[in-house]
């Protein structure tokens, strides 16, 4: 448990560091205890290999905040090979990862049908996502993130949050290769992200991007989805279509960023470019129902720390 870290209750802070080829059996990267409270800046935490669950990192409890981090190229044998949120005997687990890339982090090696290959909020989770860029990941289910309630418990309550998220190039062999929710007492809810050109095996490509166990638990709002940009209440935008191949530059460093992400190709017919949340709407969103609070001056900037200055979808701004 916890082959690269072990962090108890405590309050601790780790920058500019690499947590790169751990195993265990469990929580093969980092483990955080109950009531502990972790602030992870610019760290890496690269391929460990966990027998059971959670690969790369594991909370089991505690409060983490992540800034310009790189979660990539993580195992597990069960779920959630990059990040994995759970409960611990009634302490809620809070997340709130800002500007942080989660790609190639697989959970199906072992078994092609387990859940969460970047990330697992599983019940008893508080978890919000800024500016991140998902790509690459597999799962059988949720490729992304994956979101588990606790069925009749309603205290074990799992919540999901993203904000300007980029989501593409990840597959799930079963469904959601973008996002995925199951059980009941479960929310997942994206504004402003982009997910897009994620698969699932078996399932149009689009049609793979987001499931869940009700068209309720999982909501994508003022995004672009697949295809299609869609709305507040997740409709369809009509005149707008999205093609990430060619809306979506390449995976890298861009603006002196920190971490990797997809700049947006500015063309006037790439809804991603403009057609999303402006900064008020986003600071409004973001200023009720959340405690701890989300840091709405990372929230007004791009993956990169780039203001933004356009109404841009996804963790990149466009220029």
């Amino acid at each position: 448990l916890g082959g690269g870290l072990y962090i108890g209750k405590a309050n601790f802070i780790m920058e500019n560091c690499k947590v790169i080829a751990n195993a265990a059996a469990l929580a093969a990267g980092c483990y955080i205890s109950p009531n502990a409270e972790v602030t992870f800046r610019q760290c890496v935490f690269q391929n460990n290999a966990a027998d059971s669950n959670g690969g790369g990192i594991w909370n089991a409890g505690g409060t983490l905040y992540m800034y310009d981090s790189v979660v990539s190229q993580n195992t597990c044998g069960q779920q959630a090979a990059g990040y994995y949120s759970i409960d611990s005997g009634g302490t809620i687990t809070v997340s709130r990862i800002y500007n942080t890339t989660f790609y190639e982090n697989d959970c199906t090696q072992k078994n092609e049908k387990r859940s969460g290959g970047a990330a697992y909020i599983r019940a008893g989770s508080d978890a919000v996502f800024v500016n991140c860029t998902f790509t690459g990941n597999k799962a059988g289910w949720g490729a992304a993130v994956a979101a588990h309630g606790a069925g009749s418990d309603a205290s074990k309550f799992s919540k999901t949050t993203l904000f300007n998220c980029t989501m593409t190039g990840n597959h799930a062999n079963n469904g959601g290769g973008g996002l995925f929710a199951y059980n009941a007492n479960v929310d997942v809810t994206a504004y402003n992200c982009i997910i897009s050109g994620n698969t699932s095996s078996g399932i149009a490509a689009e049609a793979g991007a987001t499931d869940g166990v009700s068209p309720d638990c999982v909501k994508v709002k003022n995004s672009v989805l697949g295809t299609s940009l869609v709305d507040a209440t997740g409709g369809n935008v009509g005149g707008w279509s999205f093609s990430p191949t060619s809306m979506l530059g390449s995976f890298g460093i861009y603006d002196s960023g920190l971490t990797q992400c997809f700049p947006l190709v500015v063309s006037a017919d790439n809804p991603a470019v403009d057609q999303g949340l402006s900064n008020a709407e986003l600071k409004e969103l973001a200023s009720a129902g959340f405690n701890p609070g989300i840091d709405t001056e990372l929230l007004l900037k791009d993956q990169n720390g780039t203001p933004r200055t356009k109404k841009s979808i996804g963790s990149y701004n466009a220029k």
